[in-house]
C-alpha cells in the first residue's frame, strides 16, 4: 500500500519506536483494530540501514489477552532480525550482481556469459533452441589509449556499451549484452 493512503504507518516512520494499541484505545490504529475485527496489535519498525523499511504488524483476535511491553520487545527483536535478513538479502543481491557485471560498462563479465552460454547449449540440447553468438571488438582501441590516455579508452568503451544497450532493445528475449575484459 501507499503510505500516502494509509495515515496510520507514518506513525511508526515518525516514532521510529515500537507500540502496542488495544481496540479500547484512540488513535488509527485502534480504529483500523476495530474495522479488522481484531483486540491489540503491536506494530514495530522494521530497521534496515539506519531507516525504517517497514513495519511488523500484528494482531490478536478480540477474545485474546491483550499485547503487553513485553511483547512488544520481543516484537522490536522479531523487527531487527527482520531488518537483518533484508540487509543480508540485498546485500547478497548486490555482491551477485557485482560477480556477473563488468564494472567500467556495467554489461555482463565473462563469468556471467560463461553461464549464459551453458544454460543456452544446455537448452539447445534439451530442445533445439537456435544457439547464436556475436562477438565485436572496438578496434583502435589500444591507439586511442596511446594517444589520449586510458580515461579516453574508457570512454570508449562507455559510449561503445550505451550504443550496444539502446540497440539492444531489438535483441531477442534472452539475449544477453557483456564485455570480456
Amino acid at each position: 500500500y501507499s503510505l500516502a493512503d494509509y495515515g496510520p504507518a507514518l506513525q511508526i516512520l515518525e516514532s521510529q519506536r515500537a507500540f502496542h494499541v488495544s481496540c479500547a484505545d484512540q488513535g488509527a490504529y485502534a480504529d483500523l483494530l476495530r474495522r479488522l475485527g481484531k483486540g491489540s496489535c503491536i506494530v514495530a519498525p522494521i530497521p534496515l540501514d539506519g531507516r525504517v523499511w517497514g513495519e511488523l504488524f500484528i494482531t490478536r483476535r478480540v477474545d485474546q489477552t491483550t499485547f503487553g511491553p513485553s511483547d512488544t520487545d520481543f516484537a522490536v527483536a522479531v523487527a531487527a532480525q527482520v531488518g537483518a535478513a533484508i540487509a543480508t538479502s540485498e546485500h547478497l543481491g548486490r555482491a551477485e550482481a557485482l560477480a556477473h557485471t563488468d564494472p567500467l560498462t556495467g554489461l555482463a563479465n565473462r563469468l556471467a556469459v560463461e553461464r549464459w552460454f551453458d544454460a543456452a547449449m544446455a537448452d539447445h540440447r534439451e530442445n533445439g533452441t537456435t544457439v547464436a553468438l556475436l562477438v565485436c571488438d572496438v578496434n583502435g582501441l589500444k591507439l586511442v589509449n596511446d594517444r589520449h590516455g586510458h580515461e579516453a579508452g574508457d570512454r570508449l568503451l562507455r559510449d561503445v556499451a550505451g550504443i550496444l544497450r539502446k540497440t539492444s532493445s531489438r535483441m531477442l528475449a534472452g539475449a544477453l549484452l557483456a564485455r570480456d575484459a
